[in-house]
């Protein structure tokens, strides 16, 4: 994970926060305003922030990124941390608790860089989505498996449908909104501005905000970029190309994305998907007849221990994987 303030406890907290505060020495205008605070542990990290949002607010820079790691939110980052007539005031993560390793390091990559441009980088979360998914004891929003809805008479064995994808909201737009109200005092008649990553080859995806307090502005879809646009902007200017943000077992993963996972990321998605099994999801899905009872990870309604895809030659696609698994199924973030 990578430390969110109010989990003092994060194994990887009190470093991340010695890090910031060597970056933070670096920028002698910030030493004396930071002073007060280098004493404390990660929760007095929060405080930080907020000092340099608030700064960041008195200099008319107010907006706030929704940063979801992504390709397109890491241009946007980058974009809004060099050039301050775009107003950017801060960003906010949301941490899923899991994760994959590249998006955390890119995460902490950019914190950095926002960090010595004065953009302070929050990081939320609401619980680790793996294991609440695991605890039956909890009334967890369901990821978006895949189940078998076909009916014993019918003539083919499988039918494929997918559960009601839940998790984004809660795990996602929730947390980010709500420490965006907190931030900003937000409300009706003064709405704060949320920066959204779209760009200009993913338009259909633009949707007004849920709540009256948000303004989504889209700078891609204004600058006109497409997602290759973001990949040219990133290696011209020599940042790092980040994966596309996604859980680790998320259903949404295309075949390149299945098997660009390390081996322990893998194995940790098998494990997952069997302990799924062993708990039974009908619970968290009683509208839904299961053929057979059990969910699955991949389209193919096999288990992911049998590695059901293969990895298409250039310019073939898998035989489960669609458009929609690569730009449409992502995270609303």
């Amino acid at each position: 994970m990578v430390g969110r303030w109010e989990d003092p406890g994060c194994a990887t907290g009190a470093d991340w926060f010695n890090t910031l505060v060597d970056i933070f020495e670096k920028q002698h205008t910030f030493l004396e305003a930071v002073q007060p605070y280098v004493a404390h542990p990660v929760p007095s990290l929060f405080n930080m922030y907020l000092w340099m949002y608030q700064e960041n607010v008195r200099a008319g820079r107010s907006e706030i990124l929704s940063f979801g790691d992504g390709i397109q939110s890491t241009a946007l980052l980058y974009l809004g941390c060099k050039d301050p007539s775009l107003n950017l005031g801060a960003a906010i993560f949301a941490d899923t608790g899991w994760e994959r390793e590249g998006t955390y390091a890119n995460v902490r990559r950019c914190m950095a860089y926002a960090l010595e441009r004065g953009v302070p980088v929050f990081a939320v979360g609401v619980g680790d989505i793996r294991a609440d998914t695991l605890d039956p004891a909890k009334k967890t929003p369901t990821l978006p498996f895949y189940v078998n809805v076909a009916k014993t008479t019918d003539t083919h064995p499988t039918r494929v449908s997918m559960l009601k994808r839940q998790c984004t909201n809660v795990y996602k737009i929730q947390p980010i909104q709500k420490l965006i109200r907190g931030l900003t005092g937000c409300h009706l008649n003064a709405p704060a501005t949320e920066w959204i990553g779209i760009s200009v080859d993913e338009v259909q995806r633009i949707k007004p905000p849920r709540v009256r307090y948000l303004h989504f502005r889209h700078p891609l879809i204004e600058k006109r970029w497409t997602r290759r646009d973001c990949v040219r902007y990133l290696e011209e200017n020599g940042y790092p190309v980040p994966v596309r943000s996604s859980c680790v077992g998320c259903p949404f993963h295309s075949t390149p994305e299945w098997a660009s996972l390390t081996e322990a990321e893998y194995a940790d998605v098998v494990d997952f998907e069997t302990q799924l099994r062993d708990i039974g999801m009908t619970h968290r899905a009683k509208n839904i007849k299961f053929r057979d009872n059990n969910v699955y990870l991949h389209r193919s309604l096999r288990p992911m221990r049998e590695r059901p895809f293969t990895v298409a030659p250039t310019g073939q696609q898998d035989l489960f994987e669609t458009k929609d698994s690569i730009w449409g199924g992502g995270c609303f973030l």
